[in-house]
């Protein structure tokens, strides 16, 4: 069987043979490479032909769904940082598929709990994102398009900038927008017109339509 290498989570490269998973130890002269085992002593040397020597005995059996379990994890940690969603789906969603593709019950028996790769991908994904804020001049400017989108994609963030001198936050989607444009009539449709051919910005437009346009008319 000819050596496989892989990424480990904390992108260290990592051998698997027959089973077995081994951390590099160090590169030698002739361009083979001396591993230990990530569960025991064992040690082994693979070759630049792809042929591995084992040089110790194991005192563990080996993990059939090592690589498999390497490589949903690898996919996991990707994911939460790449997206904005919740960590709670994305584990949850992971664990159904993997429980439904798998050939047997041992890649389940074999994976972390829920709760501690919940846990786990929580501090990866904080690792990658900006402290949180004690107050709106702590922001980032401009604010990375991850915090200013919904989970579908939309825009929520209309504006991120100053108004009056002032750094300023304005939430909005263009459902609701149009929702106004329809409650208000012409006033604030002519003006969202402007704004979206690209002939005013957010500050022109709050300051023409007035934030009166964008409070709900009371109950009756």
């Amino acid at each position: 069987m000819s050596a496989e290498f892989v990424e480990s989570i904390h992108g260290k490269r990592r051998l698997c043979y027959l089973g077995y998973r081994y951390s590099l130890k160090c590169k030698n002269q002739n361009d083979s490479e001396y591993w230990v085992c990530v569960k025991c002593n064992a040690t082994a040397t693979s070759y630049s032909d792809s042929s591995v020597l084992v040089r110790d005995a194991h005192t563990h059996l080996p993990d059939g769904t090592d690589m498999e379990i390497l490589q949903i994890r690898k996919t996991l940690k990707h994911e939460v940082i790449e997206e904005s969603g919740p960590i709670d789906r994305i584990v949850e969603e992971a664990y159904h598929a993997a429980n439904r593709q798998s050939q047997s019950n041992n890649l389940i028996i074999n994976l972390p709990s829920i709760h501690i790769m919940k846990d786990t991908l929580q501090k990866q994904r904080r690792k990658t994102r900006p402290p949180i804020p004690q107050s709106i001049e702590q922001l980032p400017y401009p604010l990375p398009d991850v915090y200013c989108k919904t989970t579908k994609d939309e825009l929520f963030l209309l504006y991120g900038g100053s108004l009056g001198g002032t750094r300023s936050l304005v939430f909005c989607v263009v459902q609701v927008i149009t929702d106004e444009c329809l409650i208000y009539g012409n006033v604030v449709t002519k003006l969202w017109q402007s704004y979206d051919d690209g002939r005013i910005d957010i500050p022109a437009f709050l300051k023409a339509a007035g934030m009166r346009y964008f409070q709900r008319p009371p109950k009756s």
